[in-house]
């Protein structure tokens, strides 16, 4: 075999540099991410109800917050119907879990903090506070706080709902009403499975079925 030139060896002595230069590119999104490969895309419940949602939920607020954690979920939504008596100890709970990230020696929460990193879930769970809203015939709205005043407009909200109505019950308002009264929330609409077909009415002021009242029955003021 003949041997290199000084200048073929120098040519590809500066090939090989610009080779190693070369930044090369990740073969799909969850390496465009810097993520693994393996990691669960991030998921966050935004309709869940608890014990306090009276023969719907099953499972206490704490309970709800721990398997939420433990499962990886970037977010979890509370969100009880015409009530909001599950937020405190959701909140508590989340804040007992926050505290003791770390602590190997908890054997009753030290199980959960290794299943949500084996999920490679880095940061914590975000809390999200709401309640939901059933139109009879039409469908459900959920309403979530942004802020303060939203959460405040909620509050008000459910008063109302539950001054309209027997103890246990609550009165609702024209959706489109409601609509109004809960614009500074994250609003979120389920219409019932014969009314799929219809415009949402969170698409706009007045559409879908907007006029019709509802009635519920759960605890909780």
């Amino acid at each position: 075999m003949p041997e290199l030139s000084h200048k073929e060896l120098q040519a590809r002595a500066e090939a090989a540099e610009r080779a190693a230069r070369v930044r090369r590119l990740p073969r799909g999104p969850a390496a465009a991410r810097g993520a693994r490969a393996d990691t669960p895309p991030l998921y966050a419940e935004l309709h869940c109800l608890t014990h306090f949602s009276f023969q719907r939920g099953a499972s206490s607020p704490e309970e709800l917050v721990r398997r939420a954690w433990a499962l990886g979920y970037s977010a979890l939504a509370i969100t009880d119907e015409c009530s909001v008596a599950g937020v405190v100890r959701a909140w508590g709970a989340l804040g007992e879990l926050a505290s003791t990230r770390g602590d190997v020696m908890d054997t009753e929460l030290a199980p959960l903090h290794a299943a949500r990193a084996a999920l490679g879930a880095a940061e914590p769970l975000r809390l999200l506070y709401g309640s939901e809203f059933r139109f009879a015939d039409q469908g459900t709205l959920v309403a979530l706080a942004r802020d303060l005043e939203s959460w405040g407009d909620l509050c008000a909200f459910i008063t109302a709902c539950r001054r309209a109505a027997p103890k246990g019950q609550y009165r609702l308002p024209p959706l489109h009403e409601a609509l109004e009264q809960l614009a500074r929330c994250e609003r979120l609409w389920a219409p019932v499975r014969e009314r799929l077909s219809t415009p949402s009415p969170l698409g706009g002021e007045g559409e879908g079925e907007g006029e019709g009242e509802g009635e519920g029955e759960g605890e909780g003021e």
